[in-house]
């Protein structure tokens, strides 16, 4: 039998290198450990509202018609039901009012009003700034009759429209309106402001609207389909300490009182802050004087250049500083809408430090509250015209 000439060759090779035992193995791929996530553990006590800062947007400016900035859950859990239905039917959200906790609010200067001291009664305006970051937030700008504000100002009646600006720095859209109803001349005689307050007659106040409101009929006849909010003064005007109630919606009961200083203007503008303090309502025992919602200061000029507009015209700044950190946006906005109201009631007269009448020269060195009458202290010099 014939055999390849390799066969002897191949049966002397050792048992580890025959075919029967060789096998081709192929190299096992390496297994990577199991990746196990750890969910965070929580500490068991209950973290308090007041102990988080809110995050402060640093957008250039607040979006046009309120769009909304992200707030906490439990700050958005703490807004009412029953503001949503006002925000459905106006479009308007005012959410990023959350993180807003300082605010400083500056009235523009109209040059023709200044000129004539007075005598030319502009619409008055202001820029709204977020006091952390320098940003605007609102244009409030005052709508009113030309008539109306040169006759009646400044118990006259008026509607303030407070509007976003646009990444530009132009107004955007209406985010609020407020109304307050006052004297015209189609109705001179409608509010007697600025006289002892013993009856919702001479009781000054504001609502607040969600969004762009307006009536043929002018302030005073807005409908209140979107109100937020509104105020008015007491009964006697508080006493010797000038007060005002803020309610919510169309309630009765005040959710906050501002009260501020029996004397205040003049002179005293020129080296004295105002403070006006938001206590919580409602009001019981007045005065409360806690500013445990929010502060209002009217502040004294800070420079020569200050003090010059200070004398000469009506223009002021204020600072606002919200206290409470369980406000929702829209009772913020009440509160804001009060430091304007303050503003027309106690800080808006021409010629407020000194005048001359009859030949005589009138100082004003303050002004005194009392149940809402507003008594000016003044040093006069010279004689009588004859």
């Amino acid at each position: 039998m014939w055999r390849h000439p390799l066969y002897a060759a191949f049966l002397a090779l050792p048992p580890s290198l025959s075919p029967q035992t060789v096998t081709k193995t192929r190299p096992r791929k390496k297994m990577s450990a199991p990746i196990v996530t750890r969910q965070p553990t929580l500490p068991d006590a209950e973290v308090e509202l007041g102990d988080v800062k809110p995050v402060v947007a640093t957008a250039q400016a607040v979006p046009v018609a309120a769009a909304a900035v992200a707030v906490p859950a439990a700050t958005a859990e703490a807004i009412p039901v029953a503001y949503a239905t006002l925000v459905q039917q106006s479009g308007v959200n005012l959410d990023f009012l959350m993180p807003l906790n300082r605010l400083i609010i500056k009235q523009q200067t109209d040059l023709f009003e200044t000129i004539t001291q007075g005598c030319y009664e502009a619409p008055n305006a202001y820029m709204v700034f977020n006091a952390d970051t320098g940003r605007p937030v609102f244009i409030v700008r005052e709508i009113s009759g030309d008539c109306t504000r040169c006759c009646c100002a400044p118990t006259h009646a008026f509607s303030l429209q407070f509007m976003a600006i646009n990444p530009d720095g132009s107004p955007g859209g209406i985010l609020m309106t407020m109304e307050r109803a006052g004297n015209s001349c189609s109705n001179p005689c409608a509010k007697w402001l600025c006289c002892c307050n013993c009856s919702e007659f001479c009781s000054d106040g504001f609502r607040l609207h969600l969004g762009a409101v307006d009536h043929p009929d002018g302030p005073g006849n807005f409908p209140n389909t979107n109100q937020i909010g509104w105020a008015n003064q007491p009964s006697m005007g508080g006493g010797l300490t000038p007060t005002i109630q803020l309610m919510e919606r169309q309630e009765l009961a005040s959710f906050a009182i501002v009260e501020g200083p029996t004397c205040f203007g003049g002179c005293s503008e020129l080296c004295c802050s105002a403070p006006f303090q938001i206590s919580k309502g409602p009001a019981i025992d007045l005065p409360l004087k806690r500013g445990d919602s929010a502060k209002i200061t009217k502040q004294k000029p800070n420079s020569l250049g200050a003090a010059m507009r200070e004398a000469l015209t009506d223009s002021d700044v204020y600072t606002m500083e919200f206290t409470d950190p369980a406000l929702n946006p829209y009772q913020k906005a009440t509160e804001l809408a009060a430091l304007f109201l303050v503003d027309y009631m106690f800080f808006e007269r021409d010629n407020g430090m000194c005048h001359q009448e009859n030949g005589k020269t009138y100082i004003t060195c303050f002004l005194c509250y009392c149940a809402g009458c507003i008594i000016p202290c003044n040093i006069t010099f010279g004689k009588d015209e004859k």
